[in-house]
């Protein structure tokens, strides 16, 4: 492969639209928020010698962290209910933190 030469342009045909792609974006993202809320709820944790709950955070955004493996670009009934979960559990996550045990 040259230096100009694009890796795309070898990636063969793809299976999804330009939307489908944009949404799978959003859900990664999505899932990076909440990970990183749970992060800041670990560290608070730790301050508070609460070791407990530290665990549980930590079991927690392992578990969200798993998501990325879990969704597919081509997947867009899966992606969408991702983005919603994400989105449901981050407000949860920013209106009250002691309500942020593992979610259905």
């Amino acid at each position: 492969m040259s230096q100009f030469e694009s890796i795309v342009a070898r990636m063969g045909t793809v299976t999804w639209s330009a939307g489908d792609a944009t949404a799978h974006a959003v859900a990664l993202e999505g899932i990076d928020s909440v990970i990183g809320a749970y992060s800041g709820l670990i560290s608070r944790s730790r301050e508070e010698g609460d070791a407990l709950r530290t665990e549980a955070l930590l079991a927690e955004r392992r578990r969200w962290s798993g998501r990325r493996r879990d969704i597919h670009v081509s997947d867009r009934a899966g992606v969408d209910r991702l983005i919603q979960t994400a989105a449901d559990r981050l407000a949860l996550l920013r209106t009250d933190s002691r309500a942020a045990g593992p979610d259905q």
